[in-house]
């Protein structure tokens, strides 16, 4: 779940119950995901349908933070996803087996007007796992009472910093505002008994690092799991591990608004294209010419020649490891080397 670039501060028993939530009423399909997920992937092998796949119903965004790749990306073709193409993709995921649907990328989902019966129709075509990632600013109650209803399992919002830093970082939005909306949330689970959604937060370090005691402590008691991201780079600044072998092409596979399939999920600018979701299925793209010629090109060390991968990929950057203390215990988290 959590990447190079993430970090958390959950005790053994935290992570024990988080995963006792999540996969609640599905164990053994959890289970074997997990393997797909975290085992299979570190290994290179290869399974014949990806176990989760991204969908983007929307690249607008209704907040220009500073931290994100939206102010270094010229996003000039936004646009939202069109609910026949959704269903067409979530029709194929459904036939082929795959566990996991997450509703979001490089704009707010919640901007989607279907969004919330994305979620049902996903929900309806069995899909085991849907979540969304949204900044919060249109969650209402009755919002999360239709995500609830809808059969949403995992709601992930960013909330950077507490007090004056979330809202200078999250403008329009208003700090009391988004705690009220995780109490709500919490309280609104407890109420029906619910197992799921999942909640979790997530902070950039940079926005908590001094008051990252208040900031769990405010939270904590609301959800499930608090993550924490170091800086990221979308100038390509930082140096290039051409070493380093990326394992997101052996677990997930991602489709903006339009249908196009870029090379992952960090591939913002569609500059290595796989096909489109329009005229292919995800198991042709998933075993193409063209996913497998970047597969090929990691484990060859030659990643680099992608595009991507050499522009604006933060999981492959040289870095070295810093110990920090994050409220009394001792976390070993990357920090970057910058280029020369």
């Amino acid at each position: 779940m959590l990447t190079q670039t993430q970090f958390d501060n959950d005790s053994f028993s935290d992570k024990v119950k988080f995963h006792y939530r999540r996969g609640y009423g599905r164990y053994l399909k959890y289970f074997k995901n997990r393997l797909q997920w975290d085992y299979l992937p570190q290994r290179h092998i290869l399974p014949q349908v990806p176990p989760h796949i991204d969908i983007e119903p929307t690249s607008i965004c209704n907040m220009r933070c500073p931290m994100c790749f939206q102010n270094y990306k010229d996003l000039n073709k936004n646009g939202t996803m069109d609910m026949d193409l959704y269903k067409k993709i979530i029709d194929d995921a459904s036939e082929i087996g795959i566990f996991s649907v997450r509703l979001s990328h490089r704009g707010e989902p919640l901007i989607h007007p279907e969004f919330v019966n994305m979620i049902r129709y996903a929900k309806k075509k069995g899909i085991q796992e849907v979540s969304t990632l949204t900044n919060g600013l249109l969650l209402t109650k009755d919002k999360i009472d239709e995500l609830y209803e809808a059969g949403l399992d995992w709601l992930n919002i960013s909330i950077d910093g507490i007090g004056e830093t979330y809202e200078n970082i999250r403008r329009p939005a208003k700090f009391n505002d988004i705690v009220q909306k995780v109490q709500y949330a919490y309280e609104l689970r407890k109420k029906r008994k619910m197992k799921r959604p999942v909640l979790w937060i997530q902070s950039v370090w940079s926005a908590v690092e001094n008051t990252h005691k208040e900031y769990i402590k405010t939270f904590k008691p609301y959800v499930d799991k608090i993550a924490f991201h170091i800086d990221c780079d979308y100038e390509n600044k930082f140096e290039k591990d051409p070493t380093w072998v990326c394992h997101r092409l052996w677990h997930r596979m991602m489709v903006f608004w339009n249908g196009i399939v870029p090379l992952c999920n960090s591939d913002f600018d569609g500059l290595y294209p796989l096909g489109s979701m329009t005229n292919s299925s995800i198991k042709q793209i998933w075993l193409g010419d063209r996913l497998q010629k970047a597969r090929e090109l990691n484990l060859e060390k030659r990643r680099l020649v992608l595009k991507p991968c050499e522009d604006i990929c933060n999981w492959g950057n040289k870095n070295v490891e810093t110990e920090i203390d994050v409220d009394g215990k001792t976390q070993k988290i990357f920090t970057f080397i910058e280029k020369k």
